[in-house]
């Protein structure tokens, strides 16, 4: 077995880490029955980094735990070596080691530099952390979705908030999203150096095997969970409810609908409000999400928070025919609500040298799009 791997059936002679896991109970409360649950294979056992990285697989139950490593080194990007410098834990993309080589960026070439010559006045050393970094994490749909959960996941499991959080809250909404779900945690962020950390603890990620579009179900409604009963708590209220809402994008650099105006005028019609998530709260956005009836928009990391609604709510994607993804029917099917796409067929195939395959803005025809809105507010619950 390659030396990078430990394995989880026994006694492998890894000098350089070692490798606890703790699982929780699904959501259904059963008990997974092993941490092999899913992993055998006609060739055999796949290793515990199929644990950490979650590699394509077939599982009746997504394991939700943490890893424990022990002597670890962690890069400004948040790849994870060994006390010797081989390669653990890339990203929660599943990656080959020799992928990693290619990838390899500036500030993590430095801190390896550091590394290999035990420059100690460079490397910050820790006697414990929780690695929550995640390669997408300065977009919101990967901090919302795997950021977020994997943070919430650890408390779960280790309530001690001395501990500190590696994580890279770089974007407005990720400050706002700790300043709201975790006030009291500590975050340790890489500044350019290498972290040498005695134990590591690894939440599970939350993309399961190497789809970007999938995530843990029962990582998510934890911390689904939890931020409802936080929001119960919060101090903050909005006098007016938004039962019909339409999440504009005619502030974003790409992938708008050229003619929202006319679009809108057909949808206030139908009593829908015009929002812009830009500049509301945290918690003004889980509540708009929580309590609206039916959600209208273009593709856009703001529909993310649809994971906080309900089976009474309903999502009207508006996508481009250049970008049909997945990712909010994904999201919408945990947490019950109605999932409906609408498929624009024009796009401005002028902006794709510049912007890229499905970031173009694009075209509705408003008439047949109230139309689809109609048939969606009156379909059978």
């Amino acid at each position: 077995m390659n030396e990078l791997f430990v394995s989880i059936l026994g006694d492998v002679n890894i000098p350089t880490y070692e490798c606890d896991i703790t699982i929780l109970k699904n959501k259904e409360k059963k008990n997974i029955p092993s941490v092999l649950t899913g992993f055998l294979e006609p060739a055999g056992l796949i290793p515990a980094y199929a644990m950490l990285q979650l590699k394509p697989r077939i599982a009746d139950i997504a394991p939700v735990g943490m890893a424990l490593l022990r002597d670890c080194y962690v890069l400004p990007s948040g790849v994870i070596l060994t006390g010797d410098r081989k390669v653990i834990v890339e990203s929660i993309y599943p990656m080959s080691v020799t992928e990693f080589s290619d990838r390899i960026h500036v500030p993590d070439q430095e801190a390896i530099s550091d590394i290999k010559e035990q420059r100690r006045d460079k490397i910050v050393e820790l006697d414990q952390a929780i690695h929550c970094r995640e390669i997408g994490e300065g977009g919101y749909y990967h901090w919302l979705t795997a950021v977020m959960p994997r943070m919430n996941l650890a408390r779960t499991i280790i309530p001690d908030a001395s501990i500190p959080y590696l994580v890279e809250a770089w974007k407005e909404f990720a400050a706002d999203w700790l300043a709201f779900a975790f006030p009291d945690f500590r975050v340790q962020r890489s500044a350019g150096r290498a972290l040498f950390v005695r134990r590591l603890h690894y939440p599970l990620p939350a993309q399961i095997g190497s789809s970007h579009f999938t995530r843990n179900k029962y990582l998510i409604e934890i911390f689904r969970e939890n931020v409802l009963a936080k929001l119960r708590r919060h101090a903050e209220t909005d006098s007016q409810v938004i039962k019909r809402a339409y999440i504009s994008r005619n502030d974003a650099p790409m992938r708008k609908i050229a003619n929202e105006n006319y679009v809108m005028n057909l949808l206030e019609k139908l009593d829908f409000q015009n929002i812009r998530l830009d500049g509301m709260s945290v918690p003004q956005q889980i509540r708009l999400f929580c309590d609206a009836e039916i959600i209208i928009g273009p593709h856009g990391a703001g529909l993310s928070n649809i994971i906080f609604s309900d089976k009474k709510s309903s999502l009207i994607e508006i996508l481009g025919v250049q970008r049909v993804w997945p990712t909010h029917r994904v999201l919408t099917s945990f947490s019950g609500a109605f999932y409906a796409p609408y498929v624009a067929s024009y796009y401005d195939a002028g902006q794709t040298p510049e912007r890229g395959i499905g970031n173009e803005d694009i075209k509705i025809d408003a008439d047949c799009l109230a139309q689809f809105v109609s048939a969606v507010l009156g379909r059978e619950p």
